[in-house]
């Protein structure tokens, strides 16, 4: 455990370089264009700059998650098949914990990110909005038959879920890339390809079993869902991910523990 806390400060620090620094800076940003609105109340020449704004922070709430998912691959992809892995690999751990540490300091910086994106969502939501957004929800949330608080929390159980089994499905790909002797990167993107080829067919066979569980055909039912087949959908697909999370998860581990092929 010892070991696994320290691999985990290791890659935090590494990452936290970057990634602390752009989550700090979105909020900032979201911020300074919450006080511009407030301003262009009170100069309405401002307007036009308060839009502007309000547009760039919204490219840089979502940005910042691309930016955390991009890196945290480079920083996987140079740490396990690089020249960097002959010091990693040294260390008297297994490749199960290297790739634990990793995929926790993805998961954590992921949160952070969240919690952050939230923050800028109140931040840049205009004071006029607020009332509208909440009639809004409660009519949603009484279409879809859904408690509030249960929908939200299996929206953030599924997208924590969803996030986790991507990036072990990045490292299954990575480890297959990994050992071709050249052009890895280019086999590891091949590789990611196959893996969510298969991935998406699973999906469609979830949704064909669960439509016919409700009676319903998936390819010629109308878009409105019985009773309860939401959240029967959105069950289905968090195991869905834990299935394909794990298995490309061993397979990774597999991989990197008994056919390492470093540069």
């Amino acid at each position: 455990m010892k070991l696994f806390n320290n691999l985990f400060a290791y890659h935090f620090k590494c990452t936290a370089r970057v990634f602390l620094p752009l989550i700090l800076g979105v909020l900032l940003l979201a911020g300074f264009t919450k006080g511009m609105e407030l301003l262009s109340k009170l100069l309405p020449f401002l307007t036009a700059l308060y839009t502007f704004l309000l547009i760039i922070s919204a490219f840089c709430t979502i940005g910042m998650f691309l930016c955390i998912i991009l890196l945290s691959i480079r920083h996987f992809f140079r740490n396990m098949t690089s020249a960097h892995g002959y010091f990693l690999f040294m260390l008297p751990v297994k490749p199960s914990m290297h790739l634990s540490s990793h995929l926790f300091t993805y998961v954590i910086w992921l949160i952070f990110a969240g919690a952050a994106a939230v923050g800028c969502v109140f931040l840049l939501i205009p004071n006029n909005a607020y009332a509208q957004l909440g009639t809004i929800l409660d009519q949603v949330f009484a279409v879809l038959q859904i408690g509030e608080n249960r929908m939200i929390t299996l929206m953030i159980v599924m997208v924590l879920l969803s996030a986790t089994a991507f990036m072990c499905t990045i490292y299954a790909a990575i480890s297959i890339g990994q050992l071709a002797k050249e052009k890895r990167a280019v086999t590891s993107f091949a590789a990611y390809i196959g893996i969510y080829m298969i991935e998406q067919l699973l999906s469609v066979c979830m949704l064909i079993v669960l439509f016919s569980i409700f009676g319903m055909d998936l390819f010629t039912s109308t878009a409105v869902l019985a009773e309860n087949m939401l959240l029967s959908v959105m069950i289905g697909s968090s195991v869905l991910y834990v299935l394909i999370g794990t298995t490309s998860f061993l397979v990774a581990n597999r991989l990197f523990s008994k056919h390492l092929n470093l540069i």
